[in-house]
């Protein structure tokens, strides 16, 4: 195959001649200027059943009202992401040999292997672990980013204020 860096390069610059995409412009240059997206806010949140309403109120404002996260950056320049993290959970009663269980599920699992009786158990399913007993739970992040404009001057601590505020409020 003769994919290597320079080929991608050459790629993205003649996309990025003919292309009308501004949002694809704006990131081309980004990315070829080394100028990385700003984290203004970052909020993470682990529960049970629902999360937190601070969390919950972001989670909304972002995607019903992101005018308002627009009016705050003082940009249209930034995106967001609302990312789940997965905690490792693996019904007890699944045993390697069972055909039930999703094999995804099954071949991503931590699996503990007891050299004495030769089994092979899940992580989740020892009762001491600390895994075991977080599996029931669910955790996200949500990170704000500023792709920033050369020149521009951002007061980052400002921004961060504001968006703390509207989801205070």
């Amino acid at each position: 195959m003769k994919f290597n860096d320079s080929f991608l390069e050459v790629s993205l610059k003649e996309y990025y001649d003919k292309t009308k995409d501004e949002v694809y412009k704006r990131l081309y240059e980004m990315y070829r200027d080394r100028i990385r997206p700003k984290v203004i806010f970052e909020m993470k949140d682990l529960y049970e059943e629902s999360p937190s309403q601070e969390f919950a109120v972001l989670k909304w404002k972002l995607k019903k009202d992101p005018e308002k996260i627009t009016e705050i950056i003082e940009s249209d320049r930034w995106g967001y992401q609302i990312v789940p993290v997965t905690i490792e959970k693996i019904h007890n009663s699944y045993k390697v040999s069972e055909k039930n269980a999703e094999p995804e599920d099954l071949r991503e699992a931590i699996k503990l292997y007891d050299p004495d009786s030769e089994k092979i158990s899940y992580l989740a399913g020892d009762k001491l672990s600390i895994v075991s007993k977080l599996a029931n739970y669910k955790s996200e992040f949500i990170r704000i980013y500023v792709l920033e404009e050369k020149g521009k001057k951002y007061d980052y601590k400002k921004m961060h204020q504001k968006i703390k505020a509207l989801i205070t409020s």
